[in-house]
């Protein structure tokens, strides 16, 4: 290896390498929960940008091989949050949010200018259940 790293679009070819990942760290996904704006490193991570009719974006689902060294996997996960930002930025958006309970992942947005705070609830709801009063 020569020690370059690339990040590249992410197309729908790809996602047998995220399904996979997702796999290794007891996630599963489906195809059609990704955005359009969507980056990755071959064989090692991948990051996906979450549009709003907003001027704010969500950066979510990053997804690592976990077979992959952590050196090698850090330095993936850099190059994509520096190239999300610069996409985000240049989209129109003027904040980005991402959620996280790992402080490693805390660290490391604050390593590219983030703020941190607490999270307290992440609250979703699956929309194709019926809504039930209880």
């Amino acid at each position: 290896e020569d020690g370059r790293m690339n990040v590249r679009k992410y197309d729908e070819s790809d996602f047998e390498q995220i399904e996979a990942w997702g796999a290794q760290w007891g996630a599963e996904y489906n195809e059609d929960q990704f955005p359009n704006t969507r980056f990755i490193v071959d064989g090692v991570a991948a990051y996906f940008l979450y549009s709003t009719d907003s001027t704010v974006c969500w950066l979510e689902n990053l997804v690592t091989n976990r077979k992959v060294d952590q050196a090698i996997k850090s330095r993936a996960i850099h190059l994509l949050i520096d190239v999300i930002l610069k996409e985000a930025k240049d989209l129109g958006f003027t904040v980005a949010y991402a959620t996280t309970d790992i402080p490693s992942v805390a660290n490391r947005a604050r390593e590219h200018g983030a703020s941190v705070q607490p999270l307290q609830f992440l609250i979703s709801k699956d929309l194709t259940k019926s809504a039930q009063l209880q």
